[in-house]
C-alpha cells in the first residue's frame, strides 16, 4: 500500500549509548531520512548478503555504511569516525532491512 502524499514520513531514530561531536554539538540521537537508489548509487550497498552459505550469512561493509549514515543523517563521516562499536553495530541492524531484496 502506498504512503498518502500528505503524509510526513518519520525519521529512523536511533538512540547512541555514547554520544559524539558533530559541528560542534553534542550528538546523542542520529535521525536519520529512509535511503533511496541514488543513496545506493552514491554509498554502495552497505550489507553483503550470502544467500547461498547455510546458514544464510549477512555482513556489513562499515566503510559503506558511514558514508550512507552520513547521507542519510545530518552527521558527517569524520563525526562518525568516534561512534563506539555498539553503535556502529546498532546502526548497521537498524539499517540493514533497507538493503536486503523483498521475498
Amino acid at each position: 500500500m502506498a504512503e498518502k502524499k500528505d503524509e510526513v514520513e518519520r525519521p529512523i531514530e536511533y538512540v547512541l549509548t555514547h554520544s559524539i561531536q558533530a559541528y560542534g554539538e553534542e550528538v546523542k540521537v542520529i535521525r536519520m531520512r529512509k535511503p533511496n537508489g541514488g543513496d545506493l548509487i552514491r554509498a554502495g550497498n552497505p550489507l553483503i548478503f550470502y544467500p547461498h552459505c547455510e546458514p544464510v550469512k549477512f555482513e556489513h561493509d562499515y566503510a559503506k555504511l558511514a558514508v550512507m549514515i552520513a547521507r542519510l543523517s545530518d552527521v558527517p563521516s569524520s563525526s562518525l569516525s568516534n561512534l563506539s562499536s555498539e553503535d556502529m553495530a546498532g546502526l548497521a541492524w537498524t539499517l540493514s532491512p533497507f538493503f536486503m531484496a523483498p521475498n
